[in-house]
């Protein structure tokens, strides 16, 4: 099974909404790093990754998302996660990114704190 992936922009903050079972294929994983790479390339600082409809990941799905973080971090931008299920909290306390990764309750949560960091230089 894979995965869809839709992204939109709400108030300066990019969603990327992940449907399905994240497992890492080779080309998912390259998809889903060419997407990080374009939207950086376009300027954007700020997203939330939105695993509502996401019911589990793997290792290598953790690698997507880490592969990701890494791409936005780079260009000084931040990520965080929303609507993680206790399954995908629990690979990330096993792996611990829990501690690199803002995790939130709700889409709504994960957009205050990316504002709550709103940067103040020019």
């Amino acid at each position: 099974m894979g995965i869809e992936v839709k992204t939109h922009e709400s108030g300066g903050v990019e969603i990327i909404a992940i449907s399905g079972h994240i497992v890492g294929s080779a080309k998912a994983s390259q998809d889903f790093q060419d997407l990080f790479r374009s939207l950086v390339a376009e300027g954007k600082k700020k997203y939330v990754i939105d695993l509502k409809e996401t019911p589990w990941t793997n290792s290598l799905g953790v690698g997507m998302l880490m592969s990701a973080y890494t791409s936005v971090k780079k260009s000084g931008g931040d990520v965080v996660l929303a609507n993680a299920t206790d399954r995908i909290r629990d690979m990330l306390r096993v792996t611990r990114l829990d501690a690199v990764f803002s995790v939130h309750d709700s889409l709504f949560d994960a957009m205050e704190a990316l504002r709550g960091t709103e940067s103040t230089e020019s």
